[in-house]
């Protein structure tokens, strides 16, 4: 193995911006809470806005007024500042896209923000750099381990790092952009393959204004009931955790989805595991067209569709895993996902520390089931369209391993990336 180069280290203070407030945390105390909140002005950065899977999320945003902004200056972040995260979940870092739409961003308490010195650094290789394993795990270990775990600024001053040549950064931060960039077009495209599925069941089933050509299927769709369409309880027309698994009959490996894995919409982690070695809440079999729904706090949405699982792909018991029996997946998936059934789930949580529904709540649901023609029809439009944005799923989940596997050695330099030759290049591409 080729000996990795003695790259100069770094403080992070030594890589700040020369300007007021290059390197700064969140406001303190009652200087942002949230009954200043809006639904326009200038957005604040939070936790959401800073995923694991992604390099930021512009969505999900709260705001606050122009005066109030302006008294927060301090806390500023603008777009190719990196975010961090303070307390709570170590190891979260964002980048604020160059081409933010937004010029300017009040980061929360919860946040520290570094305006990087672009002379001496590069904002992505600095993003990537704390990205790496290894640099989240020694801040983890440099946690309070009191309370909340987090760090202070401090810490964030004196941390050190390895600092390659600019030129080197660019390098690096350019081989792990390019996987990113692919996986935010895919992204793009899945959030557009849903609303085309989305928007379809709105029109024929919610609107009623299906198109003339169609009519002679749904002749009655928008007439009232009972007739076009008919009120079914859930369980009538889907199977609520059909398949649950005993230690007796479990497979030797499996595919196990956590309730802390699944996002609105998205499986973002399926982990491969001897089964000897899982929770003992992994019980539940999961089939292609299963929709998973999260009995834990249902306002937060966390449901997704699975489309061509692994065999042997087992769920938490903290879903519910719903399969449709008599009306097709794409329907039942659109169904259960709308507003109103969040409002529904949320009507019948119970408990105070953690809301939750239970498997009867499901059960006892009342939909609206269109006839039968009118079901295949629209199975016919959808279903392609959903499994097409899963295919992208599965394409982003493939380049997020590459790059995960390639960062750790690009930042710590075990590929070597000083010279510009075909063996450089070909030690990148592996």
């Amino acid at each position: 193995m080729r000996p990795k180069p003695a790259w100069p280290k770094a403080k992070i203070i030594e890589i700040q911006a020369n300007e007021k407030w290059a390197l700064n945390g969140g406001p303190f105390g009652s200087k942002l809470v949230s009954s200043m909140y809006f639904d326009e002005g200038v957005p604040v950065i939070r936790g959401v806005n800073l995923p694991l899977e992604r390099r930021f999320l512009m969505q999900d945003f709260v705001f606050v007024s122009e005066q109030k902004a302006q008294e927060l200056r301090a806390n500023w972040a603008r777009p190719l500042d990196v975010v961090f995260t303070q307390r709570g979940t170590l190891g979260q870092v964002g980048l604020i896209p160059k081409d933010s739409p937004y010029d300017r961003f009040v980061i929360s308490q919860s946040q520290m923000k570094l305006t990087v010195d672009t002379k001496r650094a590069s904002p992505e290789f600095i993003y990537y750099t704390f990205r790496a394993p290894e640099t989240v795990q020694r801040i983890t270990d440099l946690a309070s381990s009191s309370g909340v775990p987090h760090i202070n600024l401090e810490t964030l001053r004196q941390f050190e790092i390895t600092l390659p040549s600019l030129d080197v950064q660019h390098r690096i931060a350019g081989i792990l952009s390019a996987y990113d960039d692919l996986i935010e077009v895919n992204t793009r495209r899945i959030t557009i393959l849903e609303e085309m599925a989305r928007r379809l069941f709105d029109e024929w089933f919610v609107k009623c204004r299906v198109p003339a050509e169609k009519r002679t299927l749904i002749t009655t769709l928008s007439d009232s009931l009972p007739s076009g369409r008919i009120e079914t309880a859930l369980a009538d027309i889907a199977s609520v955790n059909a398949d649950t698994i005993s230690p007796a009959d479990a497979p030797s490996v499996i595919h196990y989805i956590d309730i802390s894995s699944v996002s609105p919409g998205v499986v973002n982690e399926i982990r491969t595991l001897a089964f000897s070695e899982a929770p003992g809440r992994a019980r539940r079999r999961v089939r292609s067209g299963d929709i998973l729904w999260s009995m834990v706090r249902p306002n937060r949405r966390s449901h997704a569709l699975l489309v061509r699982p692994q065999p042997d792909t087992i769920a938490s018991t903290g879903f519910a895993v719903l399969t449709a029996r008599t009306v097709p997946w794409s329907y039942l998936y659109l169904a259960l996902t709308t507003d109103q059934f969040v409002s529904y789930l949320e009507g019948r949580t119970r408990g105070s520390t953690y809301p939750a529904v239970s498997a009867s709540d499901f059960e006892e649901a009342t939909l609206l089931l269109p006839p039968k023609k009118a079901l295949q029809e629209f199975d016919r439009h959808a279903t392609p369209t959903l499994e097409l944005a899963d295919g992208l799923h599965h394409q982003n989940q493939k380049l997020r391993a590459a790059r995960d596997l390639l960062l750790p050695k690009l930042i710590s330099g075990e590929i070597d990336l000083s010279g510009s030759g075909p063996a450089t290049k070909q030690a990148a591409a592996e």
